[in-house]
């Protein structure tokens, strides 16, 4: 909870410290961003799992490994879509501020570059792109979505 409530851009200076710049850098910062909040929305959501189908599984001899894999992670999967829905456009944020302190490319890069000689297309263009980018991957996700659902036989429940 801690790590999460932090300011991510605040986390920069010492991530540029530990890893260096570059695109390590880079990734560590998009993670950081994702991964904190990710962590406790799948906890939350794998809590809510059914009690009496985990309590059948272990009536019928099931171990801990058949109660995660026929259970919770089955029941999870809506939870685990949702959540990789939102870490989209997190993990660019997190991108987009590594790029701003470690990087030397990358559209975060050239969005500060952009704004420091006031090149405002370079800016507009970056976000441009940035939207694209984001908007691709959320279709991608929403089609895996869709075609998990149709291939489970659950579409009519989504």
């Amino acid at each position: 909870m801690v790590l999460n409530s932090l300011p991510k851009s605040a986390l920069a200076p010492l991530i540029i410290v530990w890893i260096g710049t570059g695109t390590k850098a880079i990734i560590v910062a998009g993670i950081s961003v994702a991964l904190f909040g990710s962590i406790i929305s799948l906890y939350s959501g794998f809590r809510e799992t059914d009690e009496e189908k985990i309590l059948l599984v272990r009536c019928l001899g099931g171990t801990r490994k058949d109660i995660l894999t026929k259970v919770v992670l089955p029941s999870g999967i809506p939870n685990i879509f949702s959540v990789m829905k939102v870490n989209i456009g997190l993990a660019l944020v997190g991108v987009v501020i590594g790029e701003f302190f470690a990087g030397r490319v990358g559209l975060g890069y050239l969005i500060i570059y952009g704004t420091q000689v006031f090149q405002l297309d370079m800016v507009l263009t970056s976000i441009l792109l940035l939207c694209i980018l984001a908007m691709l991957m959320y279709q991608v996700l929403q089609h895996a979505e869709h075609m998990y659902y149709r291939r489970t036989g659950l579409e009519n429940l989504k």
